[in-house]
C-alpha cells in the first residue's frame, strides 16, 4: 500500500493504544464488531450509548448516498476538531491498516480515501472510529446505528 501521512499500519496502531484505556483492544476485536461487543460486556467501567443514523432509510433504499459531510456529522459532530481518530474500515483490514487523521482533517482524508479507493467513504459496512485521547470509540452496526463507547 502506498505510503501516505493517513495510513498506520495495524500493529503500530493497535501499540499506540497502550497507555489509553483502549488498551483492552484487540486487532481482531476490531474487525469483528460482534467480538468487541461481547468483550465490552465483560467489563464494568463502560458506558454504551446508541443512535441511529438520521434518515438510515433512504441510504439503505440507495434513494442517496451519505456524503463525507453526513459522515462527518454522524460521527464527529460537536467534537473537538483537533481530536486525533484512528479509524478502522473493511479497505484498511484488507491492507493490513488503520486510518490516521484529527477531525479536522476529515474532509481532505475522505477525498483521498475516495480517490484510494474509488469509491465513496461510506458504504454499509462496519466502521469502527476509535479516540484514543478520549478512551472512546464509535461503531456502526448494520441496522443503521452508532454506538459510542466510553472506557472509564
Amino acid at each position: 500500500m502506498q505510503t501516505t501521512k493517513w495510513i498506520l499500519d495495524r500493529e503500530t496502531a493497535i501499540a499506540s493504544l497502550r497507555d489509553t484505556r483502549l488498551c483492552l483492544l484487540t486487532y481482531p476485536m476490531l474487525i469483528y464488531p460482534n467480538k468487541l461487543f461481547d468483550e465490552l460486556e465483560k467489563l464494568s467501567h463502560k458506558t454504551i450509548s446508541r443512535k441511529q443514523i438520521p434518515d438510515w432509510a433512504t441510504f439503505v433504499k440507495e434513494d442517496r448516498d451519505m456524503t463525507s459531510a453526513a459522515f462527518y456529522k454522524v460521527f464527529f459532530d460537536q467534537m473537538d476538531p483537533a481530536e486525533l481518530v484512528l479509524l478502522v474500515t473493511d479497505e484498511g483490514h484488507e491492507k493490513g491498516c488503520f486510518f490516521k487523521f484529527y477531525i479536522h482533517e476529515f474532509m481532505d482524508f475522505s477525498e483521498w480515501y475516495e480517490a484510494y479507493f474509488n469509491r465513496d467513504i461510506f458504504q454499509f459496512s462496519d466502521y469502527v472510529a476509535l479516540f484514543p485521547g478520549l478512551h472512546k470509540m464509535k461503531v456502526t452496526d448494520d441496522e443503521g446505528g452508532v454506538s459510542e463507547i466510553d472506557i472509564w
